[in-house]
């Protein structure tokens, strides 16, 4: 079985959401991802601010269908990326990170969400062979990718908004 994807995500077309049903069209984001969005197209300032990630969900979603979220964010010059996988209690539950043996010189600076602070662990960055695996398994699942493996992102999560608290300014 194959899912419909739902992806938010700035791309050449200047359309979100974008529908993927098939391999094709799920291998064209990591494409757009990858070689990131012309100069002057239709999505204007939203590809500037979100060119890099990508947030996918299963179409159709609602009663009845487990509430899935991938986000996949990248490094176009280091040809990496990393993974997030949301879920609720019907499936594995909670938050998780990818994890892999992928070891750099200079590690990118991934963020896990992009509206925030909060970056993955360098142990999460993946290549892009693997992303690209991963989505096409969450295509085909439904469900967080086997190809690659996860860490739960709870206690990295705990550890990051604690040590956000330092970052903040001091008042008198």
């Amino acid at each position: 079985m194959t899912y419909t994807i739902e992806a938010f995500y700035a791309n050449p077309r200047g359309v979100s959401p974008v529908l993927l049903s098939t391999p094709d069209e799920l291998d064209q984001l990591v494409d757009d991802l990858f070689s990131g969005v012309p100069a002057g197209h239709p999505g204007g300032d939203v590809a500037r601010r979100a060119d890099h990630d990508a947030l996918l969900y299963l179409a159709g979603g609602g009663m009845g269908m487990p509430d899935h979220e991938l986000r996949v964010v990248v490094d176009r010059s280091g040809r990496v990326g990393a993974l997030s996988f949301v879920a609720d209690a019907t499936d594995v539950g909670g938050t998780w990170f990818s994890r892999s043996t992928l070891r750099l010189v200079e590690p990118p600076t991934l963020y896990a969400d992009c509206g925030s602070l909060l970056r993955f662990p360098t142990n999460s960055i993946l290549a892009l062979p693997d992303v690209r695996e991963a989505l096409h398994e969450f295509q085909r699942t439904g469900a967080r990718p086997t190809c690659v493996d996860w860490q739960p992102a709870a206690g990295y999560l705990v550890a990051a908004a604690r040590d956000a608290l330092t970052w903040l300014p001091t008042t008198a």
